[in-house]
């Protein structure tokens, strides 16, 4: 937890075993004890020592974290994982996660200040896909092979099958204390890097307050909750009766078109119970929530400074990877993340419009973008209604089909990155190097203009 305008600091110790084999390069999966931290969806710097995913924290080595969150950031929920390249997949499939709360006085002074809420981390563990080129890493067991990691040869799954949530580490928990009518907070991150959630709570009405971490304009009502991999709502609950009900996953027709199977994985089972008891009370919905900052205001009817595309797809001849693995090739723009390439340059303070682009018919590649939030403007085929609008820092993508975003780079410089958040497709080269540049200055237009005499 931490406060806008305050620094995070803190120091990552890595006691993991030497890597068997410490392949550094950009290619494919690599060096399984080797990591870093990025502090998903958080307006920071992407450089120096905060959200910097290219510091490499070998085993037996720390490395200090210095992270400042602007007085303006906006509250609400993030997270923070590993994302060394070569090793992010592997280690968040294995629970390297954690959440992040960032408050200010603008929340903590709101009406939802007063409601009891949870926090709920999910997570899966995943040991299905063996065997297809594209699905063979989403089984933990087997990422874990080709990354190098040899902890997990004598594996025994447990009763529960090859596939199951935890939610804050317990299997199926239960939610007590609450009483029929009345209004209670989740604050919701799906901290994986593969796998799809369509949540509904059957029997009770659900409020959406905040999706990846930016408030909307006022709470909205709805049935189910579309999560990518590593997407966060705020949602609240009320349940009419006394009972127990059920906050849970199912394929949902109405996410058919978005998430083909096989190759897009949605999970079907219950998250968590809740159990409603006592004398009814009355509740009323909070109409205002905190506002947005200046530089995510509403982009719809604005004119872009820049254009750009971004499309993802895969496909071609499976090649050949370390360990006796075959994989199907990865791509942003058709070529692989080499690590080196700014393919994309913006400066601060000009608005961009990107065409972010699901060329593969056959699966969901979310598009999940470093430092700045991005305002989803429209869909060009079936997406999630509640998205419209609103700002993300991952979007689940029609499939196929594309979205056109807008943002406006504001406060932090540097290298960083945009992605596919199944996290397997991106070690295997489905990443687009960016970097963020100082403002124009009427010095650097007037250098420009002696150049062209």
């Amino acid at each position: 937890r931490v406060r806008a305008g305050k620094k995070l600091k803190l120091v990552v110790e890595n006691n993991l075993e030497s890597n068997a084999d410490d392949n550094d390069t950009d290619e494919g999966f690599h060096s399984p004890n080797t990591t870093n931290l990025h502090f998903h969806g958080a307006h920071v710097s992407p450089s120096k020592k905060a959200d910097n995913i290219f510091l490499k924290i070998a085993p037996g080595k720390s490395q200090k974290y210095s992270v400042k969150f602007n007085k303006d950031h906006p509250p609400g929920l993030y997270w923070v994982h590993p994302h060394f390249h070569g090793s992010s997949a592997f280690q968040v499939s294995g629970g390297m996660a954690l959440a992040l709360v960032v408050t200010s006085d603008d929340d903590e002074s709101m009406d939802i200040a007063n409601i009891p809420s949870n926090l709920l981390v999910f997570q899966h563990m995943l040991f299905e896909g063996a065997g297809n080129f594209h699905t063979q890493f989403n089984h933990h067991a087997e990422l874990a092979e080709a990354t190098g990691d040899t902890m997990l040869m004598n594996l025994q799954l447990p009763a529960a099958g090859n596939s199951w949530y935890l939610v804050n580490g317990q299997y199926q928990p239960t939610l007590s204390g609450i009483k029929p009518g009345q209004l209670h907070r989740l604050r919701m991150v799906n901290a994986v890097g593969v796998s799809f959630l369509e949540v509904t709570m059957p029997g009770c009405e659900l409020f959406l307050l905040a999706t990846d971490g930016v408030y909307r304009d006022s709470p909205y009502e709805l049935e189910s909750l579309l999560f990518a991999s590593a997407n966060r709502h705020d949602v609240l609950f009320r349940c009419p009766t006394t009972g127990t009900y059920e906050l849970r996953s199912d394929e949902l027709a109405e996410f058919d078109d978005m998430l083909p199977k096989p190759l897009t994985h949605r999970y079907t089972g219950v998250l968590m119970t809740v159990t409603v008891a006592g004398s009814p009370v009355a509740s009323t919905v909070p109409s205002k929530l905190p506002k947005r900052p200046k530089y995510m205001r509403d982009w719809t009817d604005k004119k872009a400074d820049q254009k750009y595309t971004i499309e993802f797809n895969h496909g071609g001849s499976p090649r050949s990877l370390p360990r006796g693995f075959m994989a199907f090739q990865y791509y942003v723009n058709g070529r692989e993340f080499d690590g080196k390439v700014h393919h994309k340059k913006m400066r601060i303070g000009e608005l961009q419009q990107w065409k972010i682009i699901n060329a593969a018919p056959g699966a969901n590649h979310p598009y999940h973008q470093h430092v700045n939030h991005f305002q989803v403007i429209k869909y060009s085929g079936k997406g999630w209604e509640p998205l419209i609008g609103q700002f993300v820092d991952t979007l689940p993508l029609p499939t196929p089909g594309n979205a056109v975003v807008r943002f406006m780079p504001e406060g932090h410089t540097g290298e960083t990155v945009a992605h596919c958040h199944v996290l397997p497709h991106a070690g295997l080269g489905m990443v687009e190097k960016i970097e963020i540049t100082k403002k124009k200055t009427k010095k650097s237009k007037r250098r420009r203009r002696r150049r062209r005499r």
